[in-house]
């Protein structure tokens, strides 16, 4: 009688990414840690692409021509 429930599989944890800004004169600095690539796009609705060599910190001048939207991604 009753609901029986097979063996409960364990999730993994995903640790959850945190992108910190600070600002410098003209220059935004994003800092993160773990294992993350920092993705850019022009538009906030994406298309984001890796940052090629990006590490923390990584610093974006303010003043380029583009603006840009930045995001964590593993």
């Amino acid at each position: 009688r009753g609901i029986h429930f097979g063996p409960v599989a364990s999730a993994a944890v995903v640790e959850q990414p945190v992108l910190a800004v600070s600002h410098d004169g003209n220059n935004v600095i994003l800092s993160w840690s773990g294992a993350f690539s920092l993705q850019a796009s022009t538009n906030v609705v994406g298309t984001y692409t890796n940052i090629t060599g990006a590490t923390s910190p990584y610093t974006n001048n303010v003043n380029s021509a583009v603006q840009n939207f930045f995001r964590l991604h593993q």
